[in-house]
């Protein structure tokens, strides 16, 4: 309980206490059961108030719905916190189902980059996710698309390593031109990810064919090392 409170005084996220709350329901659900015991009628009171609002909110935690669906509902219902992130921005959507939406679009998008290089190429090709979710969509929905297996640097995605050493072609999916040249003699922007229902940063997301690398990829991989957060 003590950390609970410190939690909640400094601003600390929801899920830091997950492994937690199976107990503290637990111990509050046979605390409340002896208090109602004896009382019958308020016991199915308590029982109908916390199914409706569960069923209630329900849509708020779970992918039920469409996107638009949902931030209709959530407007109605004046659940602006549901859908404020941790950096204390607004969404239409809740923060963990906006990291959900768009996945399988933005793995057409990079799809269609990467069969647009010249077939030669595309065996020489190695798929770099800016982040894990990006990393993510390409795992579960490359291979409808023909795709080769993503690598990332974020997290512990980098322990895999790089895929190819001395890649002809490396797609990066997310950073900028200006930052990738720094890396290849030749950056492109090739295409674009875009999702409005998705957190800031998933919004709007370019795609890079690069070329000719400064420092072969197995040491630049080594060299940068892994990336958190």
């Amino acid at each position: 309980m003590t950390a609970c409170l410190i939690l909640l005084i400094t601003g600390g996220k929801a899920y830091y206490l997950g492994a937690v709350h199976l107990p503290l329901f637990a111990a509050g659900a046979v605390a409340m059961a002896g208090w109602l015991r004896e009382r019958a009628w308020l016991r199915a009171g308590v029982v109908v108030v916390m199914t409706i609002v569960g069923l209630v909110l329900l849509p708020v935690v779970l992918p039920l719905w469409p996107p638009p669906t949902l931030a209709a509902y959530l407007g109605r219902l004046g659940l602006a916190r549901a859908t404020a992130t941790n950096y204390g921005t607004q969404l239409p959507l809740p923060q963990d189902l906006a990291d959900m939406t768009g996945w399988r679009e933005q793995v057409e998008a990079v799809a269609r980059v990467y069969h647009a290089l010249p077939p030669a190429e595309q065996p020489r090709t190695v798929i770099v996710g800016g982040n894990y979710g990006r990393a993510g969509a390409l795992v579960v929905y490359g291979p409808q698309f023909g795709l080769p297996y993503p690598v990332s640097r974020n997290g512990d995605f980098w322990a895999w390593g790089p895929g190819q050493t001395d890649p002809e072609v490396v797609i990066i999916v997310g950073g900028t031109v200006e930052e990738l040249s720094q890396i290849f003699g030749d950056v492109t922007e090739a295409g674009r990810s875009r999702n409005r229902w998705a957190t800031e940063e998933e919004q709007d997301v370019p795609i890079h064919v690069c070329r000719h690398p400064r420092v072969p990829l197995g040491a630049l991989w080594q060299q940068l090392g892994p990336e958190w957060g």
